[in-house]
């Protein structure tokens, strides 16, 4: 298991990972929809300001527009998750710096519903292990467990 997230606020959480490969490498895996489909879910992805994301991840259907595309170094995009017991709105935006043949990775997420921080925390833990493995060339570990294996600790941390 990686290193936990870190809440900003109590709307906040940044994760910050060193991933193998080129910030080129990783930008595909964030930015394909093939790609992201292994890690993330299934996705259509318009890669320019204005365009369209929408995402099948587990139980909720994801829509947002792309806010920044700066190939390779920045990605932001609003964030609406549909499930069957609410809509959670927000914000995620993904940097990345080259560090010789690795890249560091911040992701931050700002949920705007504080009831969804620790969880929208758990489930983007298990979900950049799983981009972790695959740029790896490992197995992903099942992250619904991984997500419920640490959400009573993000729930821990959050600031009140």
């Amino acid at each position: 298991m990686a290193d936990l997230g870190v809440f900003a606020d109590a709307h906040t959480v940044i994760f910050e990972r060193l991933l193998l490969g080129t910030p080129e490498r990783v930008w595909r895996h964030l930015t394909e929809p093939e790609l992201l489909s292994h890690w993330l879910g299934i996705a259509l992805l318009e890669p320019r300001v204005g365009g369209r994301v929408e995402l099948h991840v587990s139980d909720a259907i994801v829509s947002g527009t792309v806010l920044e595309h700066d190939p390779p170094q920045r990605f932001a995009c609003s964030w609406r998750a549909r499930t069957l017991r609410e809509d959670l709105d927000g914000l995620v935006v993904f940097s990345l710096e080259a560090l010789r043949n690795d890249t560091r990775l911040v992701l931050r997420h700002t949920a705007h519903h504080v009831r969804s921080a620790a969880a929208s925390a758990s489930h983007w833990h298990a979900r950049l292990d799983a981009l972790a493995a695959r740029l790896a060339n490992r197995a992903a570990p099942d992250q619904t467990a991984s997500a419920a294996e640490v959400l009573a600790e993000y729930a821990a941390r959050l600031p009140a």
